[in-house]
């Protein structure tokens, strides 16, 4: 199994915009809270966002190449 760590790009833009919705809209459901992110548009506005800044550092997680 390869483990890589690398810095976050916008090619990776979709697959960690779905995992933060995912994890997120699952935390808040399971304490019912309401959505900080209501929606993966919304996630994937704000992680572009970030992964756009120069003074932002991402980390992105790969498997084997797949986030």
């Amino acid at each position: 199994m390869a483990i890589e760590f690398c810095r976050s790009e916008v090619s990776h833009l979709p697959e960690i915009a779905r995992i933060i919705f995912e994890a997120f809209h699952a935390l808040n459901q399971r304490h019912g809270f309401a959505d900080d992110i209501p929606d993966l548009a919304t996630a994937s506005m704000i992680t572009g966002m970030l992964i756009a800044r120069p003074d932002f550092y991402g980390s992105t997680l790969t498997l084997e190449g797949k986030i």
